[in-house]
Formats: structure tokens, sequence, C-alpha cells
């Protein structure tokens, strides 16, 4: 991981992970407003290093998820921790409030993911379902955690996102075959589905 000052200099740069294989995506890293960083992905490494951590331990499965928070200057972990459970976890998204609290969105395929305070307080069904979690400021405290989106209602999303993609490559077909301008950006940059449910700018 590195951060940049604005003019492109490097304030710090640093690996990041275990012994094992370590996967973080563009929706992985949040910023809060006194500079500190989060991190959320998934980790095959029983090393990982962690840090006053909710979970010390790797919990199972192909892979768990972690949580991360490092100081503004990159130097120290705050809190760094699995989350998991003896399936297969997978850590997609990170958002922090301006008190400090994560959130964190992941894929889980077992049942005893730890839930606090639960919308729905087992697994769904299906080969994953969604689990949403929001931490302390300091990474000790689950403050809920839940399942969501049974595997019915997630089949629907899939099929949707499916349909809005297949849209997208018609219509950018199509302005190619009666618009050949080189430097007009196709439509189909306008009609891509986005994991947060936006579609050309609106949301649905």
């Amino acid at each position: 991981m590195t951060k940049f000052n604005p003019e492109g200099t490097p304030v710090y740069s640093t690996y990041f992970g275990g012994s094992g294989i370590e996967s973080t995506d563009g929706g992985g890293i949040a910023v809060d407003v006194a500079g500190s960083v989060y991190l959320v992905g998934h980790t095959s490494s029983t090393d990982f290093p962690t840090h006053n951590p909710l979970q010390p331990a790797y919990g199972g499965g192909q892979w768990d998820a972690f949580i991360t928070k490092l100081a503004p200057d990159g130097r120290a972990l705050i809190y760094s921790t699995y989350f998991g459970s003896s399936g297969t976890d997978r850590g997609n998204r990170i958002a922090v409030d301006s008190l400090g609290n994560a959130y964190v969105t992941l894929n889980v395929d077992s049942n005893d993911v730890p839930t606090v305070s639960p919308v729905q307080p087992a697994y769904g069904g299906g080969t994953e379902d969604s689990f949403l979690a929001k931490l302390s400021p300091d990474g000790r405290t689950l403050i809920y955690s839940t399942f969501h989106l049974p595997w019915r209602q997630r089949a629907r999303s899939d099929s949707r996102r499916r349909g809005y993609r297949r849209l997208g490559q018609r219509l950018h077909r199509r302005f190619y075959r009666f618009n050949r301008f080189p430097n007009r950006k196709p439509p189909a940059a306008h009609f891509r589905w986005r994991p947060e449910g936006w579609l050309g700018g609106e949301n649905f």
C-alpha cells in the first residue's frame, strides 16, 4: 500500500500480509478525517499481521476476511483483525463515518460468522450470502453484524446485473455501427453495472 502527496511523491509505502495470499479491490480502502487508512479484503494466511484483534486467529475455509486500520503516518497498526468463520469469507467494501466507525461488506458461505443485533441472524442459503458489519473506532467491538440478502434475492440481482451488461454491450455496438466518431465517448461507458447499484448515474 502506498500513499502519495498531491505532487505524486510517495509519503509511505509498505507491504502488508502474511505467508499466504492477500486480496483487496478498489472498494476495499477508506480514509477518515484524521488520515487513518482502513482496509478490508481477504487472506489465506494463518500468520496475517494482527493488532488489538477482534478475532486473533484464522477461522478456516479458503479465505478469511480481514479488517485493518493504519495510523495516518502509516507506521503503526491501530487494529488489524481476521473476520470470518469455518467457511470462506471475502471482504469487499469498507466505509468510515466521522467518528471512526468502520462499515464493511463481505460475502460468506457458512452459518457461523459472528452476528450482533442481526437483521438476518442465519445464513440464507445458496452459494454465498452478503454480510454487513459495523466496528467501533478501536476495532475491539462489533456494534452490529448481520447476514443480508437470501440467495433468491441475490439471484434476481445477479440476473438484473447481467441484463444491464448486455444492454450496455448492445448500445456500444450500435453506437460504433452508426456513429463512427473517434473522440466521442461510447454510450456503454454510461451503462456499466456497478456493485453499489448505480446505472448511468442514477441510483435504483
